[in-house]
C-alpha cells in the first residue's frame, strides 16, 4: 500500500496548523475564564446580552459553529500533536446543550486537567480557578 504524498504533505501541515494554533488559543481561552466560573451549583447569568433576537441567533450559531469546530480539533488531537482535552473543554464551554454547566464542572475538577488550567492561568497572570 503505498501512500499520496500530496495528502501526506496536507495532513502534516494541517497537523502543525493545528498544533500551533492550540498552543495559542488555548491559553487565551483558559485565561479568560472567570476564577469563580465554577464555584456556582447553576450557571450564573451573563452581563453579555445581545437585545436584537436575529443577532442573537447569529451569535448563537457562530458560538456553537466554534464550539463544535473546538471540540473535533480537540478529538483529533488525542491522536496529532496538539492539547486535545483542553481543546475540547474550551469547545463545550462554547456549545449550549442541557446540564453543559455540570459536565464542565466534573471535567475540570479532575486534578490534572485542574493542575494544567491553572498552569496555564498562572503563565497569563490569572487567578488560579476555585472549584468547590
Amino acid at each position: 500500500m503505498q501512500l499520496n504524498p500530496e495528502f501526506l504533505t496536507w495532513a502534516v501541515f494541517f497537523s502543525l496548523f493545528i498544533f500551533l494554533g492550540s498552543l495559542i488559543t488555548i491559553p487565551y481561552l483558559i485565561a479568560i475564564i472567570p476564577d469563580d466560573y465554577f464555584l456556582h451549583e447553576k450557571r450564573e447569568g451573563t452581563s453579555f446580552t445581545i437585545k436584537h433576537p436575529i443577532l442573537r441567533i447569529i451569535f448563537k450559531l457562530l458560538k456553537n459553529l466554534a464550539g463544535i469546530t473546538l471540540i473535533i480539533l480537540g478529538i483529533a488531537m488525542l491522536i496529532l500533536p496538539g492539547q486535545g482535552i483542553l481543546t475540547i473543554i474550551a469547545g463545550i464551554i462554547f456549545v449550549d446543550f442541557p446540564n453543559k454547566y455540570q459536565l464542565e464542572r466534573w471535567m475540570v475538577s479532575r486534578p490534572r486537567v485542574l493542575n494544567t488550567m491553572n498552569w496555564f492561568r498562572l503563565r497569563m497572570k490569572k487567578p488560579p480557578l476555585k472549584i468547590i
